[in-house]
Order: C-alpha cells, then sequence, then structure tokens
C-alpha cells in the first residue's frame, strides 16, 4: 500500500514492515493471509452483513444483472480518476464494483483501495482481487491522511460527508449512487403485507462546497 493509510488510534501515518503496518506509535496492524488489513477497533463479531447475505449478494451480481449500472459508473470514473492517484470505495462490500473498473482501466495499479465494515465482505474481495488493498474499517473514520484519496466511490452504501472532505484532495472527485423510493418494489409487494415508505426530501446528503 502507499503510504496514505492512517492508524485508527491516533492518526499517524502506518508504514509497512513486511507484514505488519506500524506508526509512529507503536500501534500494530497485521496483515491477514488472504491480504485484507484489519483496522476496525473493538469490532463485534456480526458487524456488516452476514455470511449468508454477502454470498447471496455475490452470486447475484456474478449473473451480470448490474453490469449496465457498474459500466455507466466505470464510465465516469473513466473522466474523473487520475491512474496515479489513490481512489477509494467506501462500503465496497465484496468489492464487484471497484474490481470491474481496475481491471478494465488499470489492471497493474497499486492505487485502489475498497473499504468495509464486514470482515466477511472484505475477505472475500481479497481472495478475489489481490491487486486491490482491501481494508476492514468504519466509514465515520476513514483511515486515510488528510487530502490523499482524489476519487471516492460509494455504491449504496452509508458515508460521512466530513470525513470525505478532510481526506479528499483539492480538486477530488465523488461518485455516489443511491436506490431511489421504488428499488425494489417488486420484492418488497410480496414480502411485505404493507409497505411504508420513508419520506427522503434528497436521495444523496448534502456535499457543502462541493
Amino acid at each position: 500500500m502507499s503510504e496514505i493509510i492512517s492508524c485508527p488510534v491516533c492518526s499517524h501515518l502506518l508504514i509497512k514492515e513486511q507484514n505488519t503496518y506500524k506508526c509512529e506509535n507503536n500501534h500494530t496492524f497485521d496483515l491477514a493471509k488472504e491480504g485484507y488489513l484489519n483496522l476496525l477497533l473493538n469490532a463485534k463479531k456480526t458487524s456488516g452483513d452476514s455470511k449468508e447475505m454477502m454470498a447471496a449478494r455475490r452470486d447475484f451480481l456474478a449473473k451480470g444483472y448490474y453490469e449496465k449500472l457498474s459500466d455507466r459508473v466505470n464510465q465516469r470514473l473513466k473522466k474523473s480518476h487520475l491512474t496515479d492517484q489513490a481512489i477509494l470505495d467506501i462500503g465496497c462490500g465484496e468489492g464487484y464494483y471497484l474490481s470491474r473498473f481496475q481491471k478494465e482501466i488499470a489492471p497493474k495499479a497499486s492505487n485502489f483501495y475498497g473499504m468495509d465494515i464486514s470482515k466477511l465482505g472484505i475477505r472475500m474481495a481479497a481472495k478475489k482481487n489481490p491487486m486491490i488493498h482491501w481494508l476492514v474499517a468504519n466509514f465515520a473514520k476513514l483511515p486515510f491522511k488528510d487530502k490523499s484519496v482524489s476519487t471516492v466511490l460509494s455504491m449504496f452504501a452509508e458515508y460521512s460527508v466530513p470525513e470525505i472532505d478532510r481526506i479528499l484532495t483539492d480538486d477530488g472527485n465523488i461518485i455516489i449512487v443511491r436506490a431511489a423510493n421504488n428499488h425494489l418494489i417488486e420484492l418488497k409487494n410480496i414480502i411485505y403485507p404493507e409497505i411504508h415508505e420513508k419520506v427522503k426530501t434528497s436521495s444523496i446528503k448534502t456535499f457543502p462546497g462541493f
């Protein structure tokens, strides 16, 4: 990993020493055997989606149902992402969208980062694509140095506006995909006897200054 990852304890830069990442305050984090880095402090074993949910989503996406959406996002990423700068997918799950973009645009790049609170999802992602840096971490405190990421991607995931603003370069780009009100309405009609949709004033949180 390039030196933009910060310690989740003290926020100092993490430096790689063999298979361990250490900051100047001697906080250490070991790479898992699958190659991902777990930076989630006091994590519950149930953090994120269950193994069954992750496997079901992986199998569903593998059938190509969301390829058109992924291709459209990739088109936007091509226009905004600079190949020599870092890109971060927040809430990447098992890594479907970021992996497709990386393989299409920069198969040998070393500056792609996928992050999720689910260790199960990140483990799946790391096994599928070892070329990407996979992190287990919390979106509320992104483990990246200030102004170190040029492109932030969020696909149907939670995110923190102040944290994105903090890590994004001054000329950086944000691409966010959110579900509309009628997303999966056909399934909801089957599952629930009555549907109570939450009133949404905006499908995307406001980004002051952008």
